[in-house]
Order: structure tokens, then sequence, then C-alpha cells
């Protein structure tokens, strides 16, 4: 499934600033939706939006 504008450089270029916000074992909580923390929850939605637009800018 791909987003409105998603092209394969900025999926790639989203992924590695997860990365660097996010453990490898943290990911693999995002990426199978088992993160419950509330406030982990907001971190993750918050450096998402923001890897985004940075992403979106740097194209």
């Amino acid at each position: 499934m791909k987003a409105e504008g998603a092209t394969e450089e900025r999926c790639d270029c989203l992924a590695k600033y997860v990365h660097k916000h996010f453990s490898d074992n943290e990911v693999k909580l995002i990426m199978s939706n088992q993160a419950t923390d509330p406030d982990f929850k907001y971190k993750v939605e918050e450096v998402v939006r923001l890897g985004s637009q940075q992403c979106a800018a740097e194209e």
C-alpha cells in the first residue's frame, strides 16, 4: 500500500529517519503494531510526521 505522493526514495528516507530515532526492537514493535504505551505511540506519530515532512522537503 502506498501513500499519495510516495516514492521509493521517500520511503527509504523515512525508514532511515525512523531508524535514527528508534532501536531495532522498537521498530519491530511499531511494524507489528504492538506498541501499547500512549507516550511511545505519540513519539512514533511525531517522528513519522516530522520525518515525512523532512523527506518530502528533500525531493
